[in-house]
């Protein structure tokens, strides 16, 4: 308390040299500022708010963040690997599978869905169904409602006019993914 920023840490306005601008517009306007800046020589996150209480004095707020930096680093290395096993697992559906979010966007789609369809897998993810016309029956949508509140349906012989001109018959499910109810990650159609 009360020390200069640059002895408690040397070398910090060399590393950093946009804050110490920032830091002194803090202190002629009187406003704050907020910063999470890395450390490399001791390999520590930390989160900077600067508050200026008049023309002369500001109050610098530092705590560090690194577990918090970690924390989610592993959250998106985990997601990355959960994409993938993701991608892995659809791709090999042995027939139509398309996995919804709670938007109805496609979030991954089997290859037999894209050739039942005659469609590009990049044309067709996070893409809405209503962006989508006749990807799926309309009068569907009831079930997708039905499926988002954490209920599985299911059907018999369904004949579904795909886009590609051909009709075909096929049994079907649309059931929740992730938590039921107001948690559920989305939906599955197979």
């Amino acid at each position: 308390i009360g020390r200069r920023l640059s002895k408690v840490r040397r070398g910090i306005w060399r590393d950093n040299p946009g804050m110490l601008e920032r830091y002194r517009r803090v202190l002629e306007s009187g406003s704050a500022a907020r910063d999470e800046i890395f450390f490399e020589g001791i390999q520590k996150w930390f989160e900077m708010a600067v508050y200026g209480l008049d023309q002369e004095d500001v109050v610098l707020i530092v705590e560090n963040i690194t577990d918090r930096k970690l924390a989610e680093k592993r959250v998106k290395q985990q997601g990355e690997a959960d994409a993938r096993v993701l991608k892995a697992v659809v791709g090999s559906a042995p027939g139509i599978l398309l996995l919804l979010d709670r938007k109805l966007r496609v979030v991954e789609v089997s290859p037999h869905f894209l050739q039942a369809t005659a469609r590009h897998r990049e044309d067709v993810l996070g893409r809405t169904l209503d962006e989508l016309p006749a990807a799926l029956p309309p009068e569907w949508r009831a079930n997708y409602a039905r499926a988002l509140l954490g209920e599985k349906l299911a059907g018999a012989r369904y004949l579904w006019t795909v886009e590609a001109g051909k009709e075909r018959y096929f049994d079907w499910r649309v059931e929740p993914w992730g938590d039921e109810g107001e948690t559920t990650g989305g939906i599955v159609i197979h």
